[in-house]
């Protein structure tokens, strides 16, 4: 071999070491951001009966923590809403940033015409309290060396409940 092709398969090692170690680095680095990341609480902004009662929504914010000095952006934010138990309804938010250093309330909104989810809104608009679950699933791009997203993306899920009091609300329900 010539030094000509010894030349080119150092530099095209060189540079898949360079390409690998910077993907490492994003992934290391991602995993540690989602880490870092914190649900410090989950509130109920409204609850909203259709007439007849054969639809309802749910409002409800989620409180992550960012402690780092970065701006963290998740991407497709899926999450499914449970009230005692029973599944509400799911959504997707397809962007969501987090500013550095502070507490961001991701809202979140459902809406179903489900009998029995709609069934056990009511009834705990009647008890005036009930169990709040939010289970959500986002993604954190990957980033070589911090410059350039990867396609790749790392999947983190999280699962948070608490009781919460329910005030009454009156207005009705979106149908679409």
């Amino acid at each position: 071999m010539d030094k000509k092709h010894a030349a080119i398969i150092a530099a095209a090692t060189t540079t898949l070491i360079i390409v690998l170690a910077g993907f490492i680095l994003g992934f290391q680095t991602t995993s540690s951001t989602a880490k870092s990341l914190q649900v410090k609480g989950v509130e109920l902004r409204a609850i909203s009966v259709g007439q007849d009662a054969k639809n309802a929504s749910l409002t409800a914010d989620l409180f992550l923590d960012n402690p780092l000095p970065v701006q963290v952006t998740l991407d497709d934010v899926k999450y499914g809403i449970y009230v005692d138990d029973v599944p509400v309804g799911e959504g997707v938010l397809r962007k969501n940033t987090l500013n550095p250093a502070s507490r961001n309330r991701v809202t979140l909104t459902v809406i179903t015409n489900d009998e029995v989810a709609v069934d056990t809104l009511v009834k705990a608009i009647n008890k005036g309290y009930m169990v709040l679950r939010v289970e959500v699933g986002y993604e954190l791009p990957v980033s070589w060396f911090g410059l350039v997203n990867i396609p790749n993306k790392v999947e983190f899920f999280l699962n948070y409940s608490r009781p919460v009091h329910v005030a009454v609300t009156t207005q009705p329900a979106s149908t679409g």
